[in-house]
């Protein structure tokens, strides 16, 4: 097996079980009638981030694998590395923004760094 056809089946195996929840989630806020993401066109909007969220988290998980030696390492250090920066880091932003002027730079500037990390984009 060409290690290209690995990694792409691998992934197609990947953003199917993603799929599944996302398609879920979607089902959810239509059904719990959650306006702030189903109102007007934030429907669509949601459907988009869900869907290209998947697309770009599952190959940087791929990428941040080879920093690890063994699997419950890199299953540990990438869930904490993901609930800091994509869980506590946009609320820290979004609080340096509310503070003030100077703290609000401060902190447009950390989301501009970190919008390169799908979590702390969808955050």
């Amino acid at each position: 097996m060409k290690i290209s056809a690995y990694w792409l089946a691998n992934f197609v195996y990947d953003f199917l079980l993603y799929l599944i929840v996302a398609i879920i989630a979607i089902i959810l806020i239509v059904v719990l009638k959650i306006t702030a993401f189903n109102s007007g066109d934030a429907l669509v909007g949601t459907i988009l981030l869900f869907l290209f969220y998947g697309l770009a988290y599952i190959p940087l998980t791929y990428i941040v694998a080879y920093l690890f030696t063994d699997y419950g390492s890199a299953q540990a250090g990438y869930y904490f590395l993901t609930f800091v920066i994509g869980g506590m880091l946009p609320i820290l932003t979004f609080i340096l923004r509310i503070i003030g002027p100077s703290s609000g730079t401060i902190g447009r500037g950390i989301a501009w760094a970190l919008r390169i990390y799908p979590a702390f984009s969808f955050g």
